[in-house]
Parts: C-alpha cells; sequence; structure tokens
C-alpha cells in the first residue's frame, strides 16, 4: 500500500494490554516527531506508566515526541474516544484492543477457550466486531481519522467496511510473518507475502503454506524460514507484531510512498 500526503502527526492509540504497550513503545523509538501521541484504555494507572515510558524513551532518543494518557469512561467507551478523536484532532486512531483477548486461551483455560480452540477463532469474531464497531463508529463521530484496527482484522474489518464504519486497514499477523521472513533472508530482500493467522504455525499440508515471491520467484524454502519464528513463545510476538504496527503508523504519518504488508481486505 502507499500514501502520498501526509495526514497529520497526531495518534490515537486504544487499549493497555500487551500488544498497546509494545506499539507505544515502538512508535516513540521509531517517530521522530514533532507528534502527540494520545494514550486511551480503561486502567487508569497502566495508561499512566505507559506514556511515561514511552515519552521518556523517546526523550533519550531526541525525539519530539510525547506521550499522554486519557483514562476511558468505562460505561461510555465510545464517547471517551469520540470526544478525544475531536479534542486533540486526531489524525489517525489505532484500536489494539477488544472484549476477547487471544491470550485468554493460553493464559485463562476455561471450557470457553476449550471451545475456542476446537471450533477456531472465528467462534470469538462477534466478540472482537462488537469493541472495534464501537470504536469505528467513535471515529466517524470524532472527525474521520484514518482508522485502524488490530483486533482480528482478517474478518473484522470486512464486517466493520459492511456496516458502513471507517476502516483504513489493520495490522497484525500477516506483517509478522513477513517480518520473520526478511530477518531470516538476504540483506536488502525485498519480499511480497501471502499468509495469515494460521500460518504463524505450519499447515499440515505443505500445499497450504505461505507463498512468498522476490520479484517474480517464488521462494521454496519458506517453511524453512519460518521454523524460527514458529518456536517463539507467541508471548513473545506481541513485541514484534507491536514494532511492525508502529511502523505502518510511522509511515503512515510520512508522505513519501512506501510498501508494507497489512491484513486484506481492508
Amino acid at each position: 500500500m502507499s500514501r502520498t500526503s501526509a495526514p497529520g502527526r497526531t495518534v490515537v492509540v486504544i487499549g493497555s494490554g500487551s500488544l498497546a504497550q509494545h506499539v507505544v513503545n515502538s512508535l516513540a523509538d521509531t517517530v521522530t516527531g514533532p507528534a502527540a501521541v494520545h494514550l486511551v484504555a480503561r486502567s487508569a494507572g497502566t495508561l499512566a506508566t505507559m506514556a511515561h515510558m514511552a515519552s521518556c524513551r523517546a526523550a533519550l532518543l531526541g525525539a519530539a515526541v510525547r506521550f499522554t494518557p486519557h483514562p476511558m469512561d468505562p460505561a461510555r467507551p465510545g464517547d471517551s474516544v469520540a470526544a478525544l478523536v475531536d479534542e486533540v484532532g486526531a489524525d489517525l486512531v489505532l484500536s489494539c484492543s477488544s472484549t476477547h483477548s487471544s491470550a485468554e486461551v493460553r493464559e485463562r483455560p476455561s471450557r470457553w477457550t476449550d471451545l475456542v480452540r476446537a471450533g477456531g477463532i472465528a467462534l470469538a469474531l462477534p466478540f472482537h466486531v462488537r469493541f472495534a464497531a464501537l470504536m469505528s463508529d467513535a471515529v466517524a463521530r470524532g472527525g474521520g481519522a484514518l482508522f485502524l484496527n488490530a483486533s482480528f482484522p482478517d474478518a473484522v474489518n470486512p464486517v466493520l467496511a459492511a456496516l458502513g464504519g471507517p476502516i483504513h486497514c489493520g495490522v497484525g499477523n500477516i506483517a509478522t510473518v513477513a517480518a520473520s521472513l526478511t530477518g531470516t533472508g538476504e540483506p536488502g530482500e525485498r519480499l511480497r507475502v501471502l499468509a495469515h493467522h494460521h500460518h504463524l504455525s505450519a499447515p499440515e499440508r505443505p500445499t497450504d503454506e505461505a507463498r512468498v515471491w522476490t520479484g517474480a520467484e517464488q521462494l521454496k524454502d519458506v517453511r524453512e524460514r519460518m521454523t524460527a519464528l514458529r518456536s517463539c513463545d507467541r508471548r513473545m510476538l506481541n513485541a514484534l507484531t507491536g514494532h511492525t504496527a508502529a511502523l505502518l503508523v510511522r509511515d503512515l504519518l510520512g508522505d513519501r510512498p512506501f510498501h508494507t504488508h497489512v491484513p486484506g481486505p481492508l
């Protein structure tokens, strides 16, 4: 994807979980500023810590980027976000939150997570859609910033589009897969990757493996190059995913065309 005009340098990040924390830290490390990043979530204490740590990181790098926490009204989350987006004149909003955590299967097993494990993550789609749709509506009411969704975007974003809400694109697994493949290749190698969350694990059938091209040539050693990523503790992947999301935000705030990997459609 490419963008040829700068949309501005005011960002709102929704959420205070692991992914949001990694996104914010990477924004501190990669956005040179001047820029304002506003953090919104229900946990006031966690938000304050996130904002302070990120501001310190940016200051140590000499970047003109500051991070400000805004506790969300848990009874009226959509109104909180709409008011903030309007107040700060946000150019881009990234939602990293949901009413269903993908970590729940690993960290809080239950009969529900057993069902999700057996039936597939699509069972949790309504929970992801509910919050994302609320945030999409809030962004529309708050002035029409670019809206990016990190919550199961492969399935959620088409639903948001069908509902008529704003959705620019998602962030997530395809970028993580592409980053891993790039990290195991030759310096300067430019890849085009077709993959999704299913490819974080090795498919049972080799014919279902992710597809990767460099130029017109399709790579034949994808499974071997994916071994390192697939051996990682899943709890550590958010660090890489968050960094890919921060780089996307940085590039969307710029004024040059760029190439990247994002979930599709939208």
